[in-house]
């Protein structure tokens, strides 16, 4: 007797709490787009701490709000309070979008994952992720790939989120001096790393990736981490290497569909970006890349390396730059047009495409022609992002892991960074100055 009414004490206690806690949230979500910027700063601190359950109620909360954003678009002082409240509990921009928690504290999401048994993905990026002008591959993970219904929803389930800032994204302002001015961020690469719960890696997805293949490879890890490792070999390995035969069996398949000779391995070389040779000792610490006078490479030559946004960016770079030759030295943009192709059109959902429409859209309206031929051209460019980075980036950074030198995800992204990206720690100007190329403005255009 005693016991039962244990448990419906109990049971009461813990209905009454949920309640309370229920609650106490959706007052914090009211509070957190008060026009008091303390209150609301210490309503949207407190949801924070709760992590997805308080981002979820502020989702709640406003979801008529956010339904009509959708459709319309409009961006009065009521909805950028609730935007920013969204924002900052998410720590990313535009999570109205995506839904998703990130974590900026890898001690935390570590901590999460091995209460959660679920792995991580980590992004690292130029700039912040929450805010609108990290670097371009960043903005289009946020456009097509967290926006993306399937996706947010694996992740909110399977997957403890975080990322980390590499360095700060440079920014550039063209001022045409009759009002009109574009903004855009140039150069620099974004890498999303799977990790089990002790940090280790598991895989590693450079840059930018269609929404499908992007998928596939956030449930196959998951999958395989969950299925029994085989004796003496960690299970990471094997996946690592099956993967990298996959996907060099298939490049070169795809090659010879062109019409490309493959019986020569220089075929293939001639489209790798050019990395510096390994240390005689084989440590972690590779050399920094340089061009062939010594010197850090250029923006030009590190901007093809991502296509979708260099289709942003490269008209600035090249306007800014002067080293016109490494666009030759480039695979042409038809070879990897007819790869991509070959491996799988990119597609974008309604729910992307809703985002989409509302960031590039301007006082004008775009017509429906305008917009489907945006959503064209993105698509193909991603399709081109994909199998680029796939076949190039994502074969040598599994031999890369599977040299077994790196347990540690801070000093295989240094690798990363400087090897495949060509944004290495050494060149603070991340190839857009050198000294030495005469621009005819004071101090050669530094800004002290």
């Amino acid at each position: 007797m005693q016991n039962k009414t244990f448990l419906v004490i109990s049971s009461i206690f813990l209905f009454s709490f949920s309640i309370f806690a229920s609650s106490n949230a959706e007052n914090l979500a009211i509070q957190a787009t008060s026009e008091n910027k303390a209150e609301a700063q210490k309503a949207i601190d407190n949801l924070r701490l709760m992590k997805q359950v308080g981002l979820e109620t502020l989702l709640r909360t406003y979801s008529t709000q956010i339904e009509a954003y959708k459709k319309t678009g409009i961006k009065d002082a009521n909805w950028q309070r609730i935007a920013n409240a969204i924002d900052t509990v998410a720590m990313q921009k535009d999570a109205y979008a995506s839904g998703l928690f990130w974590h900026t504290d890898m001690s935390k999401a570590l901590a999460e994952s091995k209460e959660m048994r679920k792995p991580i993905l980590t992004l690292r990026l130029l700039g912040n992720l929450n805010e609108e002008y990290s670097c371009a591959n960043s903005r289009f993970f946020r456009s097509i790939l967290y926006s993306n219904e399937k996706i947010s929803n694996y992740l909110k389930e399977n997957y403890i989120l975080h990322w980390k800032s590499v360095r700060p994204a440079p920014k550039i302002t063209i001022d045409f001096g009759d009002g009109r001015k574009l903004v855009r961020t140039i150069t620099g690469n974004s890498i999303h790393y799977i990790l089990d719960e002790r940090g280790r890696i598991l895989d590693a997805l450079p840059g930018l990736y269609n929404p499908q293949t992007f998928l596939e490879y956030l449930v196959n890890v998951n999958r395989a981490k969950r299925t029994k490792r085989k004796p003496k070999q960690f299970w990471s390995d094997v996946y690592r290497n099956q993967n990298r035969n996959r996907l060099l069996a298939k490049w070169q398949s795809d090659l010879n569909k062109l019409g490309v000779d493959t019986s020569s391995t220089s075929k293939l070389d001639i489209r790798l970006p050019a990395t510096p040779a390994r240390t005689s000792t084989g440590s972690n610490n590779s050399s920094e890349p340089k061009n062939e006078n010594g010197k850090n490479p250029s923006a030009l030559r590190a901007a093809p390396l991502a296509v979708t946004k260099s289709a942003v960016e490269m008209p600035t770079v090249r306007s800014i730059t002067y080293d016109s030759e490494a666009l030759k030295k480039s695979t042409t943009f038809e070879e990897w047009k007819k790869l991509s192709e070959l491996f799988g059109k990119a597609k974008i959902d309604e729910n992307s495409k809703n985002f989409i429409l509302h960031k590039a859209d301007s006082k004008e309206a775009m017509s429906n022609k305008e917009f489907a031929s945006l959503i064209s051209n993105l698509e193909k460019y991603v399709s081109i992002d994909t199998v680029q980075n796939e076949y190039i980036f994502h074969t040598k950074i599994y031999q890369w892991l599977n040299e077994g030198l790196y347990l540690d995800v801070e000093t295989f992204n240094d690798r990363v960074y400087s090897e495949l990206f060509l944004t290495p720690k050494s060149d603070k100007w991340l190839g857009l100055y050198s000294p030495d190329i005469y621009s005819a403005i004071e101090n050669n255009g530094v800004v002290k």
